[in-house]
């Protein structure tokens, strides 16, 4: 049987809210003592990415307000202010230009 959460094998049966119903849920080891929050939260960050990657957006990595939560105690709106200002720093924005001409450099492609 497969993890509900990650698709690795289920080890674990336990009972989970999910919007309202309580169902039977299938986890692995490492899915089980995580939050049905954070799971969920992960689950849908994984969705949403898959539909923008399509679309030809890259996302190496996607951040949701609970990864800051998870370190600080804050509310939604402080833990989305604290992400926004941390990825559009000078030094985040400089680092991924660099990064870009890197790796192009490295494929040997050409710049305009």
């Amino acid at each position: 049987m497969e993890c509900k959460w990650c698709k690795n094998d289920a080890t674990i049966s336990d009972y989970r809210e999910i919007d309202g119903i309580t169902s039977k849920v299938h986890s692995c080891e490492s899915c089980f003592g995580l939050s049905t929050d954070f799971l969920l939260a992960r689950r849908d960050k994984e969705v949403l990415t898959s539909k923008l990657e399509i679309k030809g957006f890259v996302l190496g990595d996607v951040w949701h307000i609970s990864d800051v939560q998870q370190n600080y105690d804050c509310t939604d709106d402080e833990a989305k202010d604290i992400l926004n200002a941390a990825l559009t720093s000078d030094v985040v924005m400089q680092t991924i230009f660099e990064q870009i001409d890197s790796q192009a450099d490295h494929l040997k492609i050409k710049k305009k």
